[in-house]
């Protein structure tokens, strides 16, 4: 890794080098090469906290990457059913966050127009000449600075929910789990007057990610999600606490949100990532969605354009998201109904297709008559005023 030349300004500095910012400085590599000048800012490039990533769509990833662990079948659960559907046309597939770091930064190092500091951010400030960003260990000029933490001010939305998680990677003592299907959504375990679903993504029969995950404004207490992962566990695969062990574990909060088109800070402050809006509101993924971004910013930088850091999501996408965000909050109730027709009436593919907002308006139109109307239709009256300005 180079460290800074602070000599001459750079072209753009990255701060925060999660997926966002590293994906963003290889885009900006393939569309400009090596002139152009490039500093990435974090506070540690080692021993980061690892995650697991998750996508289906191989054409929104740098072709460097490479996802060894993928499932072609999924399962939906609620309290009556389990529903299973095999993908055809796409593979849903799991990078953990250690390994697409070693990757990318073991590309990027290979450019001698990409610098690295290991440094904290305080303040970034601007004037008619430069953008400098002031760390504790240096000052940094530069013409344009892409930022990926997210700060509660950020947050600019009619609806606001958070999609929260605690996930324990379990080994077990016996094979129990059918590594060929992954759990995209199990109902089946406490509701807490929320929408809550078990998430598994088994890596073979006796190692897998199981995930207890809620749609609510309040974070619950970590003893919370741990008895429901252990109650799961023993309903569903007959295990107790003395049957495996927990070999890693993460969790968060995304928010689910519907954000404004301008999302720059300053003249030439831009943010990316999930401080950007990049993650699908009602589903939180949002691999796909940086990566489609950051190609798109990189392309206009490579134009002589300024970098537009748009909402990704066409109109009647996010229209979608508003109705399906405000059932979550006022009638978490009918989810689990709105879900189970969705999974029971649709192919996998067509779902993960409406996930990815990569279906046509009649592909829309035919997932959506399978759905129960009446939700909408009290979501649709409570946002009437909202969405009859159209800005969303």
């Amino acid at each position: 890794m180079q460290k800074p030349n602070n000599i001459e300004p750079y072209d753009c500095i990255i701060v925060g080098c999660g997926s966002s910012g590293l994906s963003l400085a290889w885009y900006l590599i393939q569309e400009l090469g090596e002139t152009y000048k490039i500093l990435l800012i974090e506070r540690s490039f080692e021993n980061r906290k690892n995650k697991t990533w998750c996508f289906w769509d191989e054409d929104a990833k740098p072709d460097i990457i490479s996802s060894r662990i993928f499932w072609n079948d999924l399962v939906f659960g609620n309290q009556k059913e389990k529903i299973t559907g095999s993908l055809i046309n796409y593979t849903y597939r799991m990078i953990s966050s250690a390994s697409y770091e070693e990757m990318m930064i073991k590309e990027l190092c290979k450019y001698k127009n990409i610098f690295w500091a290991e440094d904290t951010v305080k303040s970034i400030q601007e004037d008619d000449s430069y953008t400098t960003v002031i760390a504790e260990n240096g000052i940094y000029n530069t013409k344009k600075v892409f930022k990926s933490n997210i700060r509660q001010k950020d947050i600019t939305n009619s609806v606001y929910l958070k999609q929260h998680f605690l996930g324990w990677k379990v080994k077990t003592d016996n094979a129990v789990f059918d590594h060929k299907k992954a759990v995209l959504m199990d109902f089946n375990v406490a509701q807490k007057n929320a929408t809550a679903f078990m998430y598994l993504l088994p890596f073979s029969g006796s190692t897998a990610l199981v995930e207890y995950t809620m749609f609510s404004k309040n974070v619950l207490e970590k003893d919370e999600y741990e008895y429901e992962i252990n109650k799961y566990l023993y309903d569903n695969f007959g295990l107790t606490a003395d049957d495996y062990k927990v070999t890693e574990t993460e969790g968060g909060a995304i928010p689910m949100i519907m954000r404004g088109s301008k999302l720059n800070e300053g003249k030439n402050i831009f943010n990316i990532g999930v401080a950007a809006g990049s993650n699908k509101p009602t589903t939180g993924y949002a691999f796909n969605r940086i990566h489609r971004i950051n190609m798109q910013i990189a392309k206009h930088i490579s134009k002589g354009e300024e970098p537009q850091v748009l909402n990704l999501s066409p109109k009647r996408y996010r229209f979608y998201d508003i109705l399906l965000l405000d059932i979550l909050e006022n009638q978490p109730d009918a989810s689990v109904n709105i879900f189970s027709k969705l999974f029971k009436r649709n192919s996998m593919d067509s779902i993960l297709k409406f996930m990815d907002e990569k279906a046509g308006f009649l592909e829309n139109m035919r997932l959506l008559v399978t759905l129960p109307w009446g939700p909408f239709l009290k979501a649709l009256w409570r946002n009437r005023k909202h969405i009859l300005t159209g800005k969303f």
